[in-house]
């Protein structure tokens, strides 16, 4: 998938292949996150992901996630954006391989 972030941004999909996911290994991490953050806006079906947003129009930060989900490596531009702590926190610490630092956090310890 060579998508950039102003394309992701102008056309969100609603559903992605497994093999058109960055970094597909870690999917299950990203996915667990991101859950915690924002329940149920992912769906995990047979061969691909499927972005089901709590609201409509989807809030800012839940396209964000998606995009993150899909796309890791756009952590960079998307973390210019306006986020919140919690989702700021989660990105850099998975781009620093630095997950356990990101649970304990939203664990409270």
């Amino acid at each position: 998938m060579t998508i950039d972030y102003r394309q992701l941004i102008d056309s969100i999909p609603n559903e992605v292949k497994f093999s058109d996911i960055v970094e597909f290994d870690k999917l299950d991490e990203r996915v667990s996150a991101i859950g915690v953050l924002y329940s149920n806006i992912l769906g995990v079906c047979d061969g691909y992901i499927e972005f089901c947003p709590d609201n409509e129009p989807p809030l800012f930060e839940e396209k964000m996630s998606w995009i993150w989900v899909i796309k890791p490596d756009l952590g960079n531009e998307i973390l210019k954006q306006d986020l919140s702590n919690d989702l700021k926190l989660l990105i850099e610490s998975y781009q620093k391989n630095e997950m356990s630092k990101w649970w304990e956090f939203i664990n409270g310890n």
